[in-house]
């Protein structure tokens, strides 16, 4: 192999190595975002959701039961609160 070939194929080499590096990280970026964004916004929801059911009477604030959605009483939707109970 003469030495012209061989310093192609290494700059080819390491320009490939950096450019998949580069699309790797700016993949895995946009994943993450996009993740915390959508968990951001499902919390948020929900948030709006809880608190549009809050009765805030000073000395007892309780959840009106039959305005919260039913997704927070089926098993295993992902979608839970504690109420306090006095």
């Amino acid at each position: 192999m003469n030495s012209l070939e061989r310093r192609l194929q290494l700059g080819l080499t390491l320009s490939l190595i950096i450019l998949m590096g580069g699309f790797w990280i700016a993949g895995n970026q946009s994943i993450r975002m996009l993740t915390e964004d959508f968990i951001a916004s499902r919390l948020k929801h929900d948030m709006e959701n809880l608190l549009a059911t809050l009765v805030l009477d000073p000395d007892h604030p309780r959840v009106r039961w039959r305005r919260i959605n039913h997704i927070y009483n089926q098993p295993f939707s992902g979608h839970y609160y504690k109420s306090e109970a006095k």
